[in-house]
């Protein structure tokens, strides 16, 4: 093959076979601000949503700047039900006031927690419902055989945002020619 080449990424994660408080303790200081002030107002709240109520709210808020072909998560909807079908996925809405600001779609591969779409409205970025949202299930899944695959990003800011919570680095290829 001509012009193969194979790419370095990073990946985050976190090891859950910990106390909560290991785990916390990692976190940047502004991420553990952000965490007390949402446990102080007490308004945001977790919930299961299903496949539908995910792929219309996110059809509705995904990212315009995102190529069309992965801003049709229609397409992904079999995936999510299948995922569901046999165990391995899990959704979740932050609710803000009763309104839905956040959805995300993690799945189960093995032992590990793959955090692989989450979308929020702008009220979920301004209430920064993800924090909420890893932070509750950080809070479900700690003390277990578990590691929360954050599934890596080359976009630094969203790189930056998960190294917040004290990640761990690990590195794989992706090939391409």
């Amino acid at each position: 093959m001509t012009n193969f080449q194979a790419l370095e990424r990073e990946n985050f994660y976190l090891n859950m076979f910990k106390d909560y408080e290991q785990i916390y303790v990692n976190f940047s200081p502004d991420t553990k601000r952000i965490l007390t002030r949402q446990q102080e107002h007490g308004k945001l709240e977790i919930r299961d949503i299903n496949s539908t109520l995910f792929c219309n709210y996110s059809n509705e808020n995904i990212n315009q700047d995102i190529p069309s072909f992965y801003r049709n998560l229609n397409q992904y909807k079999r995936i999510i039900d299948l995922s569901i079908e046999d165990g391995s996925a899990l959704l979740q809405g932050v609710y803000y006031e009763n309104r839905l600001i956040t959805v995300a779609f993690l799945r189960w591969s093995g032992n590990r927690l793959k955090f692989l779409m989450p979308i929020s409205n702008q009220e979920g970025k301004t209430q920064k419902a993800t924090s909420f949202l890893l932070n509750s299930i950080f809070h479900s899944i700690c003390n277990q055989n578990v590691i929360f695959d954050f599934s890596g990003s080359s976009v630094p800011s969203i790189a930056t945002f998960m190294k917040n919570f004290g990640v761990e680095t690990e590195y794989y290829y992706a090939y391409s020619w």
